[in-house]
Parts: structure tokens; C-alpha cells; sequence
């Protein structure tokens, strides 16, 4: 019997006579729970089957959020809410205890009853529920958007003040890596000297048409890009490592040929930030007037057509004359009653097809577009198409 214990076998089996229980319908190990004198201070986490298959791959999980954010837990790829939930049972936290499988095998009369003290560490009465959510990453391009790249011959050696490594970002940003490693390849960011960081749209463009230009200039087939070719074109005007990043945004690499370091090009992504160029200039266009504007501007071979400029564009067929106008979606506040009352002062009725886009960030596996939709908006339905106005609009 543990030195530690003060009730005597006596008096357990005293207990157990007075509970009409016999002893020998018992395992012969009896185990006193106490409670430590001092709780330790952590909290419980319950893990669903992927974050408990990636600690148990040897992955880490990461909590994020600074004191006046709502903590979140980060995989290398996915983001979780954390909800501290009540359970309506304690749960005892303790270090071990024996099971029946581990003394099953103790029977007979000539096996002595011991007494096991065992400590209970905490006693818990809620614990941190892990919830997969769409994270927040308008942030990174506030953050990117203190200090525009405007060329390395506008940029102070020393001043590093509101500039981000992606170790900074990490600290920063309730995302996973992974996350915002797409975010920062979705708002054509760039690493320069350590940092990211958000080109100036002048001097992207400047970069971009450097790139077009070459391909025109030198009938260079789409689909046979030589990089390092275009590169040195240019190397005396952009430095290479921005160069290459500008480059991989508007290519992809050409698996067909393998060997020849061919590039393919993006074609949509070309007239998208042709049609940005061109729209960014004025409030309002002729929708007739700037497509055969937009079909001109970009290389030859390439067609335009508007189902590439989806998220950047408001396209109101149905004025006199119809009419499109720059209207990026990542400019939108990422709260939904924001961003729906935002989008129902540039537009009284959204056509579903339309308004999708300028929503699909919200959306999660549990709430879909539809749902959100369906949620905060109002539906109404003409000639088969669906519309959507504001909830208490009139």
C-alpha cells in the first residue's frame, strides 16, 4: 500500500461491506483519485481527425492572434477558430490511471488488495473548439499597401520601417503559411531584398508591358517564351529578381517541352491587367466603346472577352448605353454586412452571376455563397434570372 495513502484497507473494505459489494467481485487494486493543490495553467483543445493527423505526422500547429484579435489555430494550410466551449460534464485531468485491461490478470485469493493514489491535475469544465474558417487576409494588403514598390531607385537602403518578411507576416497575419503565401502570389506581390512587397501599379505595368512588348517585338509564339531571353532584354532597366517574379505571374512553365525553358503565357491574365490598365483611368466606360479599346491594347493573337475581368468590373448591360466600370473585389471591407452594403451603394440589384464573385471570400464549407446570399440579402427573381438587393431596401 503507497506510503502516501491515509485510509487503510480496513476502512475500504469497511465502505464496500456497507455497500453490500464484495471483494472479491472486485479487481484487487483500489484507486483513490485526490485533486493537486495548485491546477497548472493550460486548456484543453479538442482535435478533429486532421489536426490530430498532423501532430501525429510530426507537424506543428500554431496559435495566432495578437491581444485585440480572437485567437486562431494554424496548420501549414488551414485555419481554425477557436471557440471556448462548456461541456455539461467535468472532465478530470489526470497524468495516469489503471485500466482493467492492465490488471485483468490479477485474480485468485492469494492476490493482496493495494491502494494506488492517483492526482487529478485539473478539473475541467470547458475546453477551445477548433472551427475551419475562411482567415482574414485583406490585412497583407493593407500592411503591403504602407509601402508601394515604386522601383529600387526610389527605395532608402536603411529605412526598413512598415516593411514585412514573410517571418513578420506569420506573426501578423491570423493565416496559415500557406494561406498567405497564395494571397501574396494572388495580389502579384513580390520578395525584394528579404521583404514583400506590393509593385506600385504604374511600375507593374511599366514591367508588365516590358514583357508584351518583347513577345510582340520578337514574334515570340505564346507558348515558347524564353525567360531568361526576355530577362536580359531588360536587365539594365528592372533588376533581375524582380523581373523573374513580375514574369511568373503572367507565365507558366511549358511541361510539354521539357529541357527548352519554354514559358507559356497567361492569356486571360494578360487582358485582365490590360483592361485594369485601361479602366483605372475613368469612372465609367461605354461598354461598346471599350471592348473594341480593350481587343486593340492587347498583343495580337490574344482575344478579349469579359469573362476574364470577373471580381474587377461592374458590366451594366441594361443602361443607356451600357456601361462597365473598375470595381475590384479585394478592395472590399471583409465583414459581410460591410462588404453587401458596400456593393448595394455601387449596384441596387446584383444579377447572381455577377454579384458571386464579389463574395466567394466569405463563403466556407458551412456557410456557401447561397447561403450567405440567402442570409443577408434579399432574392427576388425576372425572366429567370435571380437578383439580389438589400435586406431592407425599398
Amino acid at each position: 500500500m503507497s506510503a502516501m495513502c491515509d485510509r487503510k484497507l480496513d476502512d475500504i473494505e469497511r465502505t464496500l461491506e456497507e455497500a453490500k459489494i464484495k471483494t472479491t467481485w472486485l479487481n484487487p487494486v483500489t484507486q483513490i483519485i485526490r485533486f493537486a493543490d495548485e491546477e497548472p495553467e493550460y486548456k484543453c483543445l479538442e482535435l478533429n481527425k486532421d489536426l490530430l493527423e498532423t501532430l501525429e505526422s510530426g507537424q506543428s500547429l500554431v496559435i495566432r492572434g495578437d491581444k485585440n484579435d480572437n485567437a486562431v489555430l494554424c496548420t501549414s494550410s488551414k485555419t481554425y477558430d477557436l471557440k471556448d466551449t462548456e461541456t455539461s460534464n467535468s472532465l478530470l485531468i489526470m497524468q495516469s490511471l489503471t485500466y482493467h485491461k492492465d490488471i485483468k490478470h490479477l485474480q485468485g485469493d492469494d492476490i493482496d488488495r493495494t491502494v494506488e493514489i492517483k492526482i487529478v491535475d485539473k478539473l475541467v469544465h470547458n475546453y477551445l473548439e477548433p472551427r475551419l474558417i475562411q482567415p482574414h487576409l485583406k490585412i497583407i494588403q493593407e500592411l503591403l499597401s504602407k509601402r508601394l514598390f515604386k522601383g529600387p531607385e526610389r527605395e532608402s537602403e536603411d529605412y526598413t520601417e512598415d516593411l514585412y518578411s514573410l517571418d513578420k507576416l506569420l506573426t501578423t497575419v491570423q493565416a496559415s503559411e500557406e494561406e498567405i503565401l497564395n494571397e501574396l502570389f494572388a495580389l502579384n506581390a513580390i520578395e525584394y531584398k528579404g521583404y514583400w512587397r506590393l509593385l506600385e501599379f504604374e511600375y507593374h505595368f511599366r514591367i508588365f508591358s516590358f514583357i508584351t512588348t518583347y513577345i510582340e517585338q520578337e514574334s515570340v509564339p505564346f507558348d515558347e517564351i524564353d525567360k531568361e531571353a526576355c530577362c536580359a532584354a531588360h536587365a539594365e532597366i528592372v533588376p533581375k529578381e524582380i523581373f523573374e517574379q513580375v514574369f511568373k505571374y503572367y507565365t507558366d512553365l511549358n511541361y510539354e517541352k521539357p529541357g527548352l525553358g519554354y514559358y507559356i503565357l497567361k492569356k486571360d491574365k494578360v487582358c485582365r491587367m490590360v483592361a485594369e490598365s485601361i479602366l483605372k483611368a475613368a469612372r465609367k466606360f461605354n461598354l461598346n466603346e471599350f471592348l473594341p479599346v480593350w481587343q486593340e491594347s492587347v498583343i495580337p493573337g490574344l482575344e478579349t472577352n469579359l469573362n476574364q475581368l470577373t471580381g474587377i468590373v461592374i458590366i451594366a448591360k441594361d443602361s443607356s448605353p451600357p456601361a462597365i466600370w473598375y470595381f475590384p473585389e479585394r478592395d472590399l471591407p471583409e465583414d459581410v454586412n460591410l462588404r453587401l452594403q458596400r456593393l448595394f451603394q455601387e449596384r441596387s440589384s446584383w444579377p447572381m452571376d455577377d454579384i458571386v464573385p464579389y463574395m466567394q471570400r466569405l463563403a466556407t464549407a458551412q456557410l456557401p455563397v447561397n447561403a450567405l446570399l440567402a442570409k443577408y440579402a434579399r432574392m427576388s427573381t425576372k425572366e429567370g434570372i435571380k437578383y439580389f438587393t438589400g435586406r431592407h431596401a425599398k
